[in-house]
């Protein structure tokens, strides 16, 4: 089974991208660990492996928004998960 998260609705060139409803952009970062030292590219998988429990399954990630001069408002992205058996 793998997991993968697609790049968002406003990704641009392999960079995630929040949008604001003044139409500005903030770029950000997903990551595997609450560290924040393992990030997830768009490409990359979040899971991959066997599981053999029936029980449900949590997959945690952590955002990021890294420093800088952005407007300050309200940002959303969606982003879809695939799951492939």
């Amino acid at each position: 089974m793998s997991v993968f998260l697609d790049g968002g609705t406003f990704a641009i060139s392999g960079q995630r991208r929040m949008k604001s409803d003044a139409g500005t952009h903030v770029p950000y970062e997903i990551y595997s660990n609450a560290a924040r030292t393992a990030p997830l590219s768009i490409s990359d998988a979040l899971f991959s492996g066997s599981i053999l429990a029936t029980a449900p399954q949590l997959f945690q990630i952590y955002g990021r928004v890294p420093a800088g001069q952005y407007s300050a408002g309200t940002y959303s992205d969606t982003i879809s998960v695939t799951v492939n058996y």
